[in-house]
């Protein structure tokens, strides 16, 4: 009888002492501390989360933010292996607790994509597929126990909208993690938290998160105009402006959603009023933004941003894009040697995973100097600075400025953007025609973006039967760059044409 008693107090022991999860004010502080990269303030409210409750799993996935933002932000090697050895710890505490409660399969959930996203950032894939796995099957678990629980839409929708946007040669990804979503369906469930982070109390520390990730797939994977200028409207309304003042994040969100819109002085005041101080985890993308935005200006003091950038950062990524942004400020200023000795660098330093960097290391193995007037009329496009771009380019002579043959190309293609943007469509469709025509025979990317716009233009004037046509042509076509975004436009283009 002794024996079983001791075992009943034993079962009851272990039943009051199961970890909970226990979003309190305490740990929704910590929370928007450390998703707003203030992570000793974040770190502290998680210490005394521990010490006040012991049982309260809450704080160990608020903690493995911490380390995924480091990583993510950081790129280091040793933050990466800390997040790995920390979180197989994490991940075991968490499957101790209470299996009942909503936010045991979504914490799990958010390790695991936490961990995924990680491997990404150094390489190491297959086992990123396998945790993406692992987070959907958790997340897809949950949302069929609690379809009401508001955080679990939030990687759903990142996660739907992912797996809807893949190219085509990567479906065999989605078909072998049997993930199945669109970018619709992704959309209406980051909506979802968008509005509830708004209206309701118990889910307003999610407000900076959920459009942080409207934000991504609205500009990546989406990126029609009226969608980005309403998301950047969004930002303008007091609920989020207040926001830009402590999230550093957000102040990176709203810049890219301006410098898309071609308001590039807006991202330049933006980056400039970012919040400041040791408070906040060092965000370094952010100076390489800011150069961007200059040298798009083309202000004197971009370079200082680049420098800046290379110096203070630890990861290997828009290295190699950041010295040649920096050899083009010296180009720009009229200094060919500094530029040439800048654009060497991009030899030795940085890795080459990203387009953008693929593409400095192009122009630096290429030995070839861009032509300056090219360069800035680029340039100053980007920041959409339409007059001025198109006064650079035409203020002196075609056939004194641009006698290559592929210098003569892009010219006439920087007049068509420039007057496609200007809503001169007449004068827009002739240069890219005559773009098209004179290029035939080479792979330059404008080559095929020039098809690809033809076919956007006459579909946005209901002709069908030739926006087909160019869409097509565009897809038999093999740029040097960017050939996956030409391709995957044209080709979403020709599927909106057959839905009509």
């Amino acid at each position: 009888m002794k024996n079983v008693f001791v075992l009943i107090i034993l079962l009851l022991s272990g039943f009051i002492t199961c970890a909970n999860y226990d979003f309190n004010p305490n740990c929704i502080n910590a929370y928007s501390a450390v998703t707003s990269l203030k992570f000793e303030k974040g770190q502290k409210l998680i210490d005394i989360e521990k010490r006040n409750n012991p049982h309260n799993n809450i704080p160990y996935y608020i903690e493995s933010y911490i380390d995924f933002l480091k990583v993510a932000i950081g790129e280091k090697q040793s933050d990466f292996i800390r997040l790995k050895n920390n979180n197989k710890t994490r991940i075991s505490k968490l499957e101790k607790g209470d299996k009942s409660s909503p936010y045991y399969n979504y914490c799990l959930s958010e390790i695991y994509l936490q961990n995924a996203y990680s491997r990404i950032k150094f390489r190491e894939y297959l086992s990123s597929a396998l945790e993406v796995n692992k987070a959907y099957r958790l997340l897809e678990k949950n949302h069929d126990l609690y379809p009401e629980f508001i955080p679990n839409y939030k990687n759903l929708g990142i996660l739907h909208a992912l797996i809807g946007s893949i190219p085509d040669e990567y479906h065999w990804v989605a078909k072998m993690l049997n993930i199945k979503g669109s970018l619709s369906l992704g959309i209406n469930e980051l909506n979802k938290v968008l509005r509830a982070s708004i209206k309701n109390k118990n889910y307003e520390h999610l407000k900076g998160e959920a459009i942080y990730y409207k934000t991504f797939v609205v500009l990546f994977m989406q990126n029609e105009k009226k969608h980005v200028i309403n998301l950047y409207n969004l930002y303008e309304t007091p609920s989020f402006s207040k926001l830009l003042n402590t999230n550093p994040m957000l102040c990176y969100s709203k810049s890219s959603i301006a410098l898309n819109l071609g308001l590039n002085n807006k991202a330049i005041n933006i980056l400039l009023s970012k919040p400041k101080g040791d408070e906040y985890f060092q965000y370094d993308y952010l100076d390489y933004m800011l150069g961007e935005a200059k040298l798009n200006r083309l202000d004197s003091d971009a370079k200082i941003y680049f420098i800046k950038y290379i110096s203070n950062f630890s990861g290997q990524n828009y290295i190699k894009a950041s010295y040649q942004k920096l050899a083009w400020c010296y180009l720009v200023s009229g200094d060919e040697n500094k530029y040439k000795s800048t654009i060497s660098k991009v030899l030795k330093y940085g890795n080459s995973l990203f387009d953008v960097d693929k593409q400095a290391l192009v122009e630096a193995e290429s030995g070839e100097v861009p032509n300056i007037y090219l360069l800035k009329s680029r340039l100053l496009f980007d920041g959409g600075y339409y007059n001025k771009s198109l006064k650079v380019l035409v203020e002196k002579k075609p056939s004194q400025v641009y006698k290559k043959k592929k210098d003569a190309i892009e010219f006439t293609y920087r007049l068509a953007r420039i007057y496609h943007k200007k809503e001169n469509l007449n004068k827009a469709i002739s240069y890219y025609v005559m773009t098209l025509k004179n290029g035939k025979e080479y792979s330059y990317y404008y080559i095929a973006n020039s098809s690809l716009q033809l076919g956007l233009i006459y579909e946005d004037k209901s002709d069908y039967d030739k926006a087909k046509k160019y869409y097509k042509k565009c897809l038999s076509m093999n740029p040097e760059k960017y050939k996956n975004g030409i391709h995957n436009k044209a080709k979403a283009g020709i599927n909106r044409i057959e839905k009509k």
